[in-house]
């Protein structure tokens, strides 16, 4: 039998069928198109309001698509449910070539709660140091003060632009070690009070 795995719902607490289990699960590779829920490892099963649940876990590089969404779906119903609906607001400046409409780089970002999370800055190669991630950067802030956020916050590795950002006022908050040249990761805010 394999161990039971606990419930993450408010309601009833579901009668555990199995043996109590603590350690590591070893789980098997597959890939998506081979894995069915007869080959993943069933981890435990729940009888609770009088249905019984059995829960799978599948480990994979290439999880179905679709997957990210209801689980983010899910993860919305329960912050919609404990706290009032998430504001979350997405935001993009794309950079694209002007012949082809093509993509080269961008910002994206999303406002949420009074923040704004810069997701990714990229400015192409061949434009570097001719002020565009300044004009983003500065673009962005100015939608994060019309929307009414009090601060913006991103993070960045060691090797690409912490002093890009300390120029344009963010501060470093928190730093995660790492091995080098990669890390540290730092995690930066600017306060728009």
């Amino acid at each position: 039998m394999r161990p039971p795995v606990a419930s993450l719902n408010k309601g009833p607490v579901p009668r555990q069928l199995g043996p109590p289990w603590s350690g590591a699960l070893p789980f098997e590779e597959a890939a998506p198109a081979t894995l069915t829920p007869s080959k993943a490892r069933a981890l435990s099963a729940f009888e609770g309001e009088g249905a019984v649940v059995e829960l799978i876990f599948v480990e994979t590089a290439e999880p179905p698509q679709g997957a990210y969404e209801a689980a983010l779906a899910a993860l919305r119903r329960f912050t919609t449910s404990s706290v009032g609906s998430p504001d979350n607001r997405e935001f993009a400046i794309l950079v694209q070539q002007s012949d082809t409409g093509e993509t080269l780089g961008g910002l994206w970002a999303q406002s949420r709660w009074g923040g704004f999370y810069v997701d990714m800055l990229v400015v192409p190669e061949e434009s570097r140091g001719l002020g565009i991630g300044t004009r983003l950067m500065r673009s962005a802030e100015a939608e994060a003060r019309r929307r009414g956020c009090d601060h913006m916050w991103l993070d960045t590795y060691a090797f690409q632009a912490r002093l890009f950002y300390e120029r344009l006022g963010f501060e470093v908050f928190g730093q995660l070690e790492g091995p080098a040249p990669i890390y540290p990761r730092f995690f930066m805010r600017k306060l728009l009070g």
